[in-house]
């Protein structure tokens, strides 16, 4: 048997053991990606970005509820945002509401498994694709690796468009493997005009092969059916909701690439060019190198069908000055595949086969579950912001949130007889504010207080003074926080849950638990609600 991705595609597609079992890569996925979902925090995992509660889950919590919070991207004068994006999230609730009742917190919960769900089937898709082109050994231990990768974790529940861009380009790849351009194509479409235009880069490789191997009028007929699909028609939709005709995917590119009106992506922060380095060496640790080098020294197939995508996407998000962990999740299945594959020995039985696998998934897997076990210390926002619901309330009250604004979890945490305010902190950029009621032109109407270069909104905050409940950590507060529970006249309701203090924790304890103890060499604060002396239980 030659090396895997040699010379013999033909008799690797003719092999039916070579070309693996979708359902056994789909029921080892599954199962290594659930100890991954449990580690990390389950139900309660945290937030990585905050970006996903404000522009996507409060947009789905006012669509089903009509309440959440509004940020500028969703105000009519901007349009910056898709509701036909957030419809496509509502679909499993929709469906399971035909069924069942379900609480807030459930139809979240709901959205977040069924993405991670679909991911998963979408992984052992190109496993099955890697098993046919590069081997079946190559294909087990890229599903091991995809299963159990920190970064993979995370990324499959998020509701972001950059998560849809993963799984589309996880589609995209396998399709492009096979040899079929077109449907990889379609998948980049809807990728590019559905979920954020920037995700076009890692498909330059497809397209141009597709032009070699196709020719130029496939290429073009799938360009005008998806302009169809997946530009005219969301455009419709999204020009209903805004009252207005809106094209998001133009407007964001006008605004992030072009700079309207002065804005752009740098105005939320900056950072140094070791940023992604480090990321991805924590989400991913020893497969990430072992991809680099699959760059070089790989053989031609992973050239192509990795290193290329690679190389495009790297070069345009690495010269960014705005950098976030978000931007590459498209190519996160990459680097667990192609690091297997480089990894991988054209056969078991020598010693040297099997201390090859060893010498990847012993530390691999140590360091992911380690990874995971450290993000798990993250989970009490979610964990303490549930408990809101068992209080039992009298009348409507508020619930103030200052410095931690960052890690509100969403309303779908927040019972029905509690309004979330705002408090001054720190921070001095712009935050959401309510979405007016549907019955108000919601969707449709001008939101005054709204700017689009991230300029403080004073508008925003409420009086601390007349707040009746809060959910804070016990860190030092800042000259700047309005809100101090740390002053008279606050208490703590019920339990509260233990924090990892990121900023005085110390390296390695603070990126990676030790299994024993996952809070050795990490600083623990105490993540609580508090009522004021007013606030009525």
């Amino acid at each position: 048997m030659k090396r895997a991705g040699s010379s013999e595609p033909d008799a690797a597609k003719a092999d039916p053991e070579r070309g693996g079992s979708y359902i056994a890569f789909l029921g080892l996925i599954v199962t290594l990606s659930s100890i991954t979902w449990a580690l990390q925090g389950g139900p309660y995992a945290p937030v990585m970005d905050c970006d996903e509660t404000f522009n996507y889950v409060e947009a789905l919590h006012y669509l089903l509820h009509g309440t959440g919070m509004q940020t500028w991207e969703y105000a009519s004068q901007y349009g910056l945002r898709s509701w036909f994006y957030v419809e496509l999230h509502a679909l499993p609730i929709r469906f399971a509401s035909l069924f069942t009742s379900l609480t807030k917190i459930q139809e979240l919960l709901l959205v977040r498994l069924s993405l991670h769900m679909l991911s998963c089937m979408l992984e052992a898709f190109l496993c099955s694709a890697i098993s046919r082109k590069f081997g079946l050994n190559s294909a087990w231990l890229s599903a091991v690796l995809l299963g159990l990768s920190s970064g993979m974790g995370h990324a499959r529940r998020s509701f972001l468009p950059s998560s849809t861009c993963m799984m589309a380009f996880i589609l995209a790849q396998a399709c492009w493997i096979r040899g079929n351009f077109e449907a990889a194509l379609f998948a980049g479409s809807f990728s590019v005009l559905v979920s954020w235009p920037f995700s076009a880069i890692p498909y330059i490789p497809i397209g141009l092969h597709a032009l070699l191997k196709r020719g130029i009028l496939p290429v073009i007929g799938v360009a005008v059916a998806s302009v169809v699909l997946f530009g005219l028609i969301p455009a419709a939709v999204d020009s209903m909701f805004y009252g207005r005709y809106a094209w998001p995917t133009m407007e964001m590119i006008l605004y992030n690439a072009l700079g309207r009106s002065g804005g752009g992506a740098h105005l939320y922060g900056v950072e140094s060019w070791t940023y992604y380095l480090k990321n991805l060496s924590l989400n991913f640790n020893v497969a990430f190198p072992l991809a680099l080098l699959a760059v070089v020294f790989g053989d031609n197939n992973l050239r192509i069908y990795h290193g290329l995508p690679l190389l495009f996407t790297a070069l345009v998000f690495q010269s960014m000055a705005h950098k976030e962990e978000r931007f590459l999740f498209m190519i996160y299945p990459s680097f667990c595949w192609s690091a297997a594959v480089f990894a991988s020995p054209k056969k078991f039985g020598s010693l040297w086969s099997y201390w090859r696998i060893g010498a990847l998934l012993i530390p691999f897997i140590a360091f992911s579950l380690s990874r995971d076990l450290a993000l798990e210390r993250l989970s009490a926002p979610a964990r303490v912001f549930e408990r809101l619901n068992d209080i039992p309330l009298t009348g409507q009250r508020t619930i103030c949130i200052g410095r931690e604004w960052h890690r509100f979890p969403s309303s779908f945490y927040l019972p029905d007889s509690l309004e979330l305010k705002w408090t001054s902190s720190s921070f001095k950029g712009i935050l959401p504010q309510p979405f007016a009621a549907k019955s108000n032109n919601g969707y449709a109407r001008f939101v005054p207080n709204m700017n689009d270069l991230n300029r403080e909104e004073p508008s925003r905050y409420f009086p601390s003074a007349k707040c009746d409940f809060t959910v804070d950590v016990d860190e030092p507060y800042q000259p700047d926080d309005a809100l101090q529970v740390s002053k008279t006249g606050w208490k703590v309701i019920g339990s509260c849950e233990k924090f990892c203090d990121l900023q005085s924790s110390a390296q390695p304890y603070r990126s990676f638990a030790w299994f024993l103890d996952p809070w050795k060499g990490v600083v623990a604060r105490n993540y609580c609600i508090y009522s004021s002396a007013g606030g009525r239980i």
